[in-house]
């Protein structure tokens, strides 16, 4: 990160390679929300799921440290809260990280043995 104004500014991320009408909702409702959404990686090869890390982490090198960043799946996430809803749930957890998962294990259920079972 990068030393930047007092204020922070809440950033939307998604990594995705290739224009699919998944995308198009995700930027649509983004808009509707006022919300822009930075897409990572679009035009480039897919190289696995450890591409969405390498994408983010050189992101995150020009981001201002006081922002906050929700990285989001660019092909199944339709936003539905404004930016102050979101920012006020991220600071009720009163944690510097806040990381959202399913229950299952997709698209290789057969993993599930490596992963404790989540606490709700």
């Amino acid at each position: 990160c990068t030393n930047g104004a007092e204020e922070s500014t809440l950033r939307l991320v998604a990594v995705a390679t290739s224009e699919r009408s998944e995308l198009t909702r995700l930027k649509q409702s983004a808009t509707a929300l006022g919300w822009t959404v930075n897409v990572l990686g679009l035009g480039d090869k897919w190289e696995g799921l450890g591409s969405k890390i390498t994408y983010l982490t050189e992101y995150l090198t020009h981001v201002p440290c006081n922002d906050l960043v929700l990285f989001l799946d660019a092909y199944d996430v339709m936003l539905l809260s404004t930016a102050a809803e979101i920012r006020e749930r991220f600071e009720s957890f009163k944690r510097p990280i806040v990381i959202g998962a399913e229950l299952g294990c997709a698209p290789d259920e057969s993993m599930q043995v490596l992963y404790p079972k989540p606490k709700r």
